[in-house]
Formats: C-alpha cells, structure tokens, sequence
C-alpha cells in the first residue's frame, strides 16, 4: 500500500513539472521563457508589468521594534499609465513560514499619495514585514483582483496576472 501511495505521489510529481514554464533573467539583461516543452523564447518585456524584488533590508523603528522593508520596482511597459495597483505579497523565511507584515503586506500605488507610473516609466514602492533579512527566503505575488488594477488602455479580454513578470534581484530570494 505504501508503495503505491508513494508511486502515485511521485507520478503527481512528475506529471505537474511538465506543464511548468519559467522566466529565466540572462546576463544581458535580457528575460528567457523556458517553455515546459523544452523549447525557449526570449520576452522583450513589451507589453507587461514586471515587478522586480530589488532590495531587503533590516531597519528599526525609534521604539525599537525592528522590521523587515522589501523593495520593488514596478516597470511599466504595457499598455498604458498605471492609475492603481495593489498587489498582495506574502514573505517566507527558510522553513516554510510565513512572515507576519505591518499592517497591510500589498505593494500598492496609493499611500499617503497616489502615484501614477507611465508608460515606460518605473517606481519603487516598499513592503514592511515583522521579521529579519537572514531568515527570507520566498516572496509571492499574489492574485490581484480587478477592482485593484487600473491601466489606461488597457483590452479587457486581458487577464491581469498574464500581464506581470515577477523576479528577483536578490540572490538566494525567490520572487514569483
């Protein structure tokens, strides 16, 4: 019985990896697609958001409780201005737990200002977690709903999540 448990598992396994594609950042700069076919093709980034995980740092507030800021860079190169976004984000550390956040854990365009991003153009926006740099390792972009994203020009036959790239600058930290 346990043989056969562990059989279907592994078949699960190996059945769910064939279906996977991957955005691979080559040394030029340049985003490589490797497609779960085996086959290859380079992304211009014409036409998408990405959203590039450029720093972590540890920092403490004057009372003294230290935290943990993610820094991202939103790159426009899509259809149009972006007028909102808010993006959930969900930290790991090395075990597998999830790191609680301050407050709210959304990388969002509207604070204390609202910040539009251009065509073309980029912004930093940062995300607050209670935890330590040490300890991070996964950091996932989650759904975004409609009524959070709002883009000029945008089709509407067009589903948001096809529109992002997720990477990571930070070696050793998984951004997707």
């Amino acid at each position: 019985m346990k043989k056969l448990f562990f059989t279907i598992i592994l078949f699960i396994i190996v059945l769910s990896s064939l279906f996977c594609e991957e955005f691979v950042s080559v040394t030029d700069g340049r985003q490589l697609l490797l497609k779960s076919d085996g086959t290859y093709e380079f992304i211009d980034n014409e036409g998408y958001v990405t959203i590039v995980l450029t720093e972590s740092n540890d920092e403490k507030y004057s009372w003294g409780d230290e935290f943990l800021v993610l820094t991202f860079r939103v790159e426009n190169n899509s259809y149009g201005t972006i007028y909102y976004l808010k993006a959930p984000i969900t930290a790991y550390d090395d075990r597998g737990d999830q790191i609680d956040n301050y407050a709210m854990s959304s990388l969002s365009t509207k604070d204390w200002d609202t910040v539009y991003i251009d065509k073309g153009a980029s912004r930093e926006l940062e995300v607050k977690f209670k935890g330590k740099r040490e300890y991070l390792k996964e950091v996932i972009l989650g759904d975004i709903k409609p009524e959070y994203f709002n883009m000029r020009k945008l089709p509407e036959a067009i589903k948001i999540q096809d529109l992002i790239i997720c990477r990571s600058e930070i070696e050793g930290i998984n951004f997707h």
